[in-house]
């Protein structure tokens, strides 16, 4: 009995209220490869070893299983005719964690220096746009025996950072492999600050905003799902068994050396928040100073608001 596939997704995205949602969904059923059964331990010379154990034949003596049958495989197809599960690695999603760390610091992005040259007092427009690069780098803690049949959509709206506009990860990659995504975006392109100048007056204008990291941790299992069909060249029962059959259906976990393999993917944002326009004059007081945008982000343990100011 084959079993149904749901495609992998891990959406971020931040709430009206500021708080972070992140959902992971999805999981993969694959039939079971040999590496994947060296890595469970169930290959077929150690399931007839373990098994054999557990069966006799009429006259108590112990038997070992002829074949075992992971799936039908053409002319042997109990699993069909029974309709039994074949044996599957079953691998999903086991939660999300994730840790912000802002940096407190701005960081200077650009700057440039106004002077009014003219002999009378004069209102400038100061504005500044820089080009920055926003990444996402995902690294993998896997295990290459385990076998993945698609993909993962990843949808990643980088919190608080609508500096120039909403700001989304969007691609697709296979799972398990380790790469960075990035994405240029211009921090400041439409913002500008009004502030009057004296004749001959120079002021300094800055565009800065705050680094931070969002790490994202997202553990996930693969484990064992379905059946093995050991067959055998006699009838064959437990010890005391009224019944015997030349054919079984069992439980791999039971044999399993390990019956689950935990794996993590780690998903890194690096981008920046609370972006501003700062004008200051050449005694290095601050004159005029415009917030980017209007935004409040609340993470556990960290939360901010950052309210606009515009002043001369």
């Amino acid at each position: 009995m084959a079993i149904e596939n749901e495609q992998f997704a891990i959406i971020l995205s931040t709430l009206s209220n500021g708080q972070l949602d992140i959902t992971v969904s999805g999981e993969s059923y694959n039939l079971i490869t040999d590496s994947e059964k060296k890595l469970f331990g169930i290959e077929e010379s150690t399931l007839k070893e373990l098994i054999k154990k557990d069966f006799y034949d009429a006259e108590k003596n112990v038997v070992t299983p002829d074949n075992i049958f992971y799936k039908d495989d053409g002319d042997f197809n109990n699993f069909s005719t029974y309709e039994w599960t074949p044996t599957y690695v079953r691998i999903a999603p086991a939660g999300v964690t994730w840790e912000f760390e802002p940096d407190r610091s701005d960081m200077a992005l650009a700057t440039s220096t106004q002077v009014n040259n003219s002999s009378e007092a004069s209102i400038f427009t100061c504005a500044l746009s820089k080009q920055e690069t926003l990444t996402a780098e995902m690294t993998w803690s896997t295990n290459d025996s385990i076998s993945v049949g698609q993909s993962i959509n990843y949808n990643l709206g980088v919190p608080g950072a609508e500096i120039g506009g909403e700001t989304t990860f969007q691609y697709t990659h296979e799972w398990g492999t380790s790469t960075t995504e990035a994405i240029e975006k211009t921090i400041g392109l439409t913002q500008t600050v009004q502030t009057e100048l004296q004749p001959h007056q120079a002021v300094d204008v800055t565009l800065s905003a705050i680094p931070n990291t969002l790490t994202i941790t997202i553990p996930y299992t693969a484990e064992l799902v379905g059946y093995i069909n050991p067959c055998f060249p006699d009838p064959v029962g437990q010890i005391n068994a009224e019944s015997r059959h030349y054919f079984w259906r069992l439980d791999p976990t039971a044999y399993a050396k390990e019956s689950m393999i935990v794996g993590t993917l780690t998903i890194e944002l690096n981008y920046y928040t609370q972006g501003r326009l700062v004008v200051t004059d050449h005694k290095k007081d601050v004159i005029a100073e415009k917030q980017l945008y209007l935004k409040t982000l609340a993470v556990p343990g960290v939360g901010f608001a950052i309210n606009s100011i515009d002043r001369a």
